[in-house]
C-alpha cells in the first residue's frame, strides 16, 4: 500500500452529488484531523486505506475553519446554554455550515 497521497482523489460530497453519486463512506476529517501534526498522519492512513480497499467516500468540504472554536481554548469548559449555544454557532462557522447542510440534506431525503 504505497500509494503516495497526493495520487488520490479525494471528491467532496457536492462534487459527487453534481455526478449523481453517493459515496459509500462520508470522511469526517474534523479539527484534528486538519491541524494536528499527528492526527493528519492518521487522516492520510484512513484515506490510503480506503483507496486501497476500494471504498468509495467524500469529505464535506476542504475549508479548514476550527469547528469548537471557543471551546477548543486552553482551560475553557464545555457548558453551552441556549445563550450559548447561538454564541457557539456565531464563533463557529464550519460547525454552523455543518449544521445546515445537514439539515437541508434531511429535508430532501
Amino acid at each position: 500500500m504505497a500509494t503516495n497521497i497526493t495520487d488520490i482523489k479525494i471528491n467532496t460530497m457536492a462534487e459527487m452529488a453534481a455526478k449523481g453519486e453517493t459515496p459509500e463512506v462520508l470522511f469526517w476529517v474534523g479539527c484534528a484531523g486538519s491541524f494536528d501534526d499527528r492526527a493528519k498522519k492518521i487522516t492520510k492512513a484512513i484515506v490510503k486505506i480506503l483507496h486501497h480497499c476500494n471504498v468509495s467516500f467524500a469529505v464535506l468540504h476542504f475549508v479548514r475553519a476550527l469547528c469548537s472554536e471557543p471551546y477548543c481554548l486552553p482551560k475553557s469548559t464545555f457548558n453551552i446554554d441556549a445563550a450559548g449555544h447561538a454564541a457557539h454557532l456565531s464563533n463557529a462557522p464550519k460547525l454552523k455550515w455543518l449544521l445546515e447542510t445537514l439539515e437541508e440534506i434531511s429535508k430532501k431525503n
